[in-house]
């Protein structure tokens, strides 16, 4: 498996926090590509919310709950 930093890097825009988690594919929607926290605290950021509104997303970081599937639905 390899380590993988975060690709906000590599286009010199602002890191949203937390910590980077690679997706499975590019076309997983459901992976967070950033964590933050532990156990009932987890959060993930949403990766449509995120993206600007060129892109279709709504340019503003939506952190969801791990735990409680919120970040499924």
């Amino acid at each position: 498996m390899y380590l993988f930093s975060s690709p906000f890097i590599l286009w010199n825009v602002c890191d949203p926090g937390g910590t980077y988690n690679p997706p499975r594919s590019v076309f997983d929607l459901y992976t967070p590509r950033f964590v933050k926290g532990k156990g009932p605290g987890k959060l993930g950021l949403c990766p449509i919310c995120v993206e600007p509104f060129d892109r279709g997303g709504e340019n503003r970081k939506n952190w969801l709950a791990m735990k409680f599937s919120a970040f499924k639905w």
